[in-house]
């Protein structure tokens, strides 16, 4: 019986370390496909003169079509009050989410030329945000597995 609670000790140690990996893991893969929306928007914007709406929705992430329904929904409706009224994405952190705000800011500009300033100087700031996390999770994910192994076994040793 104790060597049964102490393998499902080390279990629960080793299933926490891979949590927190895929979790880093998957946080890697948000921004990246923010990267590519903005990437998208700033080549849709450069090429063509589409609507807001649907040059977000060309962006392909989910955020930006919700933004661009209720730009259709609304059509006066703020860079602000939009922003309030889209969910950030649970995986990007609040200072990530203001750079994806900064971005739609600048969509509103009134002429393609100013749209793509703003745009360009939030994929800027975008482009450190997605390195720190790329960092981050090379060298974390390692880390977290890693130390779930060792306090799976230190648990199970420690418990028998």
């Amino acid at each position: 019986m104790k060597a049964l609670i102490a393998l499902a000790a080390a279990a629960a140690c080793v299933a926490l370390g891979g949590i927190s990996a895929r979790r880093l893991a998957l946080r890697e893969e948000e921004t990246r496909r923010w990267d590519r929306a903005l990437m998208t928007l700033e080549g849709e914007l450069e090429g063509g003169g589409l609507p807001l709406p649907q040059l977000m929705e060309k962006a392909g992430v989910d955020t930006l079509k919700t933004g661009a329904q209720l730009l259709r929904d609304h059509p006066g409706l703020s860079p602000e009050e939009m922003g309030a009224r889209l969910s950030p994405p649970p995986l990007l952190t609040p200072p990530e989410w203001q750079i994806i705000l900064t971005a739609l800011r600048g969509l509103f500009a009134p002429t393609v030329p100013q749209q793509l300033m703003g745009l360009r100087h939030a994929r800027g700031e975008w482009a450190r945000a997605l390195e720190t996390c790329r960092t981050a999770a090379e060298k974390n994910i390692r880390l977290y597995q890693s130390l779930g192994w060792l306090s799976g076994a230190a648990v199970f040793i420690l418990l028998c």
